[in-house]
């Protein structure tokens, strides 16, 4: 499956970016989209784009793969090996971006006041998440958690704390919140004196895709500090309100004609100005002459909280229907995986060990080995019908194609699982990532690989011979079979035996004709001087194509270890 999607987040700061594939390489500037992205491409939108913070620190890139594990990208040839691997997980390559501060003469300040901003934005970000809203306020602070993570902002909120202006601003609201006041409160303190509807344009104009999201939540606040004021300056009279318009969107409309302001403190507002909102809103010159400015302002709240909540109801009913489409799909390509006593659990799969070629084990380069995996149901339900064995990352060592059938296995029973495989025919070491799958794709249970170092040239004398077809076997007693297995999966460590008596024979068969034109003694001879000259040939162009060049410690090596590669070569490596 393609890759599409880009989540990427910054580790220290904990923030989350998720981009489309298509509109990074708008971003960054390039026209051609033959391939996803390039690491330049990635460190460019990562530090101008998204993490600006980041341009004057070490910055490291990691991929996330099937398993969760963090693994680094330093160039394009890793990047692509983490594209590859995460498109058989789905459509979403996932990142994490760490950066350490790094400081030099010239960029010291630049460098300083990045890193203060970004600290007091990490710092209100917490307060945002540990507000405990109440009922009324949670759409409020949805929509304050989303403008955060909407791409461009967090950057451009940055760069506005990097202003002394707005660092005042936020180091005052903050201090409001940690010495016991709400986040209400500190909103409050923020709007009354313009402050937050000055960042508000500010922030429109650096961002301006965001402009129904910010209104959206600048009208909430006017309708929570409204009520903050209202709490503390009540009417001692209670007067009965006119009906709510018809429209009531009117209302902010009004409220920006009448002020001259984007965004207005409710409570800023004078009796004459609540009177032409309500007037242009069709209340009666009767109604509103009777009515105090509380009253006034109180009418004006409660239309904009009514607007609210219709927005609130719309956004409800699109999460529904979205949720409804998603369960419709999915239950659409679901029918026919499990019986029907199945549908509640989910099968599971252990993997119990390697019972052929352990991790680590070597192959001759071209040679056919069949790699053998013990599996365990650890489920409480049985495997579904026509479940596959699939290769889902690394190297493809298979050899052929075909879909690898597994049976119906029950809960707490083991299997024996085999795949006929063939190492490539250049030296180096191969991995390959496999599970079970469903028919329709859907993968279960743990990962489990081929994990083999692949030595020498293509052979065709002793070649491993794979069983005709990929064979499954229920195990009687599991550690019989792992025990049985496992010789006929390593090199034999008599290999330089056999293959120079498999030798001698070819001398031997053409001696005769030769004695009977000329003396034995010089072909008798010469045969067995070049196997003495060179012991273990073979096993020593193995070591010396994997970069081993001394021969003299090959051949001691080999010597003491009876021909056999793999023990020779951990000696090297360690």
């Amino acid at each position: 499956m393609p890759i599409t999607t880009l989540k990427l987040l910054h580790k220290e700061a904990q923030d989350m970016r998720r981009v489309k594939v298509a509109d990074l390489r708008d971003m960054v500037g390039r026209a051609s989209s033959t391939e996803l992205f390039t690491f330049g491409e990635l460190q460019k939108y990562a530090l101008d784009i998204a993490f600006p913070a980041l341009q004057h620190a070490e910055v490291f890139f990691y991929y996330l793969d099937d398993e969760g594990e963090q693994v680094r990208i330093t160039n394009d040839a890793e990047l692509k090996e983490g594209i590859r691997l995460m498109e058989t997980e789905g459509d979403i390559f996932k990142m994490v971006v760490s950066g350490k501060r790094q400081v030099v003469d010239q960029d010291a300040t630049v460098s300083f006041d990045s890193e203060c901003s970004l600290a007091l934005f990490v710092d209100l970000s917490r307060l945002l998440d540990k507000w405990e809203c109440s009922n009324d306020q949670a759409p409020m602070k949805k929509d304050m958690t989303t403008l955060l993570h909407v791409p461009g902002v967090q950057g451009a909120m940055i760069d506005m704390m990097a202003d002394a202006k707005y660092t005042s601003y936020f180091e005052n609201v903050s201090t409001v919140i940690k010495e016991g006041g709400s986040v209400v409160e500190g909103v409050a303190s923020m709007f009354a004196g313009g402050q937050l509807q000055d960042m508000a344009t500010a922030l429109m104009e650096k961002c301006p895709d965001i402009k129904d999201l910010l209104e959206s939540i600048m009208h909430a606040i006017q309708v929570q500090v409204h009520a903050h004021q209202q709490a503390k300056h009540a009417s001692s009279v209670s007067q009965t309100l006119p009906p709510l318009p018809e429209d009531p969107s009117l209302v902010h409309q009004l409220l920006e004609f009448v002020t001259g302001k984007f965004f207005t403190d409710l409570w800023s507002l004078s009796s004459d100005q609540a009177g032409e909102v309500m007037f242009n809103c069709g209340v009666s010159s009767e109604q509103i002459q009777a009515l105090s400015r509380e009253s006034r302002i109180r009418w004006i709240a409660e239309t904009i909280i009514h607007i609210q909540a219709m927005n609130q109801a719309r956004k409800e009913q699109k999460e529904l229907a979205e949720k409804a489409a998603q369960e419709a799909a999915l239950s659409s390509t679901n029918h026919g995986i499990m019986d029907a006593d199945d549908v509640d659990s989910k099968p599971s799969v252990a993997f119990m060990g390697d019972v052929s070629f352990p991790d680590g084990s070597t192959v001759r380069a071209g040679d056919s080995f069949v790699k053998t995996w013990r599996l365990k149901n650890d489920g409480k339900t049985r495997w579904p019908a026509k479940t596959e064995l699939v290769c889902v990352g690394g190297d493809h060592l298979e050899t052929e194609s075909s879909l690898i059938s597994i049976p119906i296995l029950p809960p707490g029973k083991m299997i024996d699982v085999s795949v006929d495989m063939q190492a490539p025919s250049k030296p180096a070491r191969y991995t390959g990532y496999w599970r079970l799958s469903t028919t329709d794709g859907k993968r279960f249970g743990q990962r489990f690989w081929v994990d083999i170092l692949v030595v020498g040239n293509k052979t065709t004398t002793h070649e491993l011979k794979p069983p005709a077809s990929n064979e499954v076997v229920l195990p009687a007693a599991a550690p019989q079979v792992v025990g049985a297995a496992a010789p006929q999966n390593f090199f034999p460590t008599a290999v330089p035996k056999t293959f120079y008596a498999g030798a001698a024979p070819q001398v031997a068969v053409a001696a005769p004709e030769v004695v009977s034109q000329a003396p034995p003694a010089p072909v008798v001879v010469s045969a067995p001087v070049v196997v003495q000259a060179a012991p273990y040939a073979s096993e020593l162009e193995a070591l010396e194509s994997m970069g081993f060049s001394d021969r003299a410690t090959n051949s001691r090596l080999l010597a003491q270890y009876n021909g056999d590669v793999s023990m020779a070569l951990n000696h090297l490596l360690n």
